[in-house]
């Protein structure tokens, strides 16, 4: 996997980014990441909460206020 990250994050081009596993609950594995160093890092502490078949989501990051509701 290590030279897929090698590969994806020469493919970013634009900063902030925010790195996450595709199929996580609360936040867990979530990174904001603002320079290509920061970006190895975040994807493979995401790695570490990608369950089967997941995968990790590089989404460009909006700046703003983030509301959440947490259900049952």
């Amino acid at each position: 996997m290590k030279e897929q990250v090698t590969d994806i994050s020469t493919m970013v081009k634009n900063y902030p980014v925010i790195v996450k596993p595709s199929n996580s609950s609360a936040g867990r594995g979530v990174s904001l990441v603002k320079t290509q160093i920061e970006l190895n890092n975040a994807i493979q502490d995401a790695e570490l909460y990608v369950k089967k078949e997941g995968s990790i989501l590089i989404e460009e990051y909006i700046e703003g206020e983030q509301y959440s509701i947490e259900t049952i």
